[in-house]
């Protein structure tokens, strides 16, 4: 499992971390050494992050993820914003592929 979690850190251009009581729970352990994982890659390439706040307290989340965009998951109602987010993440990486393919 770990080797399988790095390798989609490493091959992925975008995390998408989805923040619930749960991610913040130490029993675990692995979403926030994941998110930290994703987050040290972040600072050496160009990738994007996208996290949806699925009802945790802003006082759960560490100050790094504050200083960072989030949506806030309403009773599904942020489900647009939610898919135009990751619409313009992807447009991104469609537009570079394309220009390198040109």
């Amino acid at each position: 499992m770990y080797l399988k979690v790095n390798e989609g850190i490493e091959n992925s251009d975008i995390g998408l971390f989805v923040l619930t009581d749960n991610f913040f729970d130490s029993g675990s352990g692995w979403p926030l050494s994941e998110f930290s994982t994703f987050f040290m890659e972040m600072m050496k390439s160009n990738k994007k992050v996208l996290m949806i706040n699925a009802g945790v307290s802003p006082d759960k989340m560490h100050a790094m993820m504050k200083s960072y965009k989030y949506l806030t998951w309403n009773n599904s109602s942020a489900l647009p914003e939610i898919v135009n987010a990751v619409k313009r993440a992807l447009s991104h990486y469609t537009r570079k592929f394309y220009s390198l393919c040109s």
